[in-house]
């Protein structure tokens, strides 16, 4: 079960937001392509992805190897 630390991370992380690195567009939960310019999301999504894993890695439990 997720630790309020945890949570509290992962909302960090969520709430920096991310945006279109070609247009600036902001990036919606659930698009892998912006709306505006058509950019493929991959890349941004996966440097967010490593930020969350990162963020949550640093504490005692981490994150499980075997989720």
């Amino acid at each position: 079960m997720a630790t309020d630390e945890q949570v509290q991370r992962v909302l960090e992380v969520y709430y920096d937001g991310l945006s279109c690195t070609e247009c600036g567009a902001s990036v919606r939960i659930g698009e892998y392509e912006c709306a505006h310019c058509a950019m493929d999301f991959e890349v941004l999504l996966r440097e967010w992805a490593g930020r969350l894993v990162d963020g949550l890695g640093g504490e005692e439990g981490g994150v499980r190897e075997n989720m």
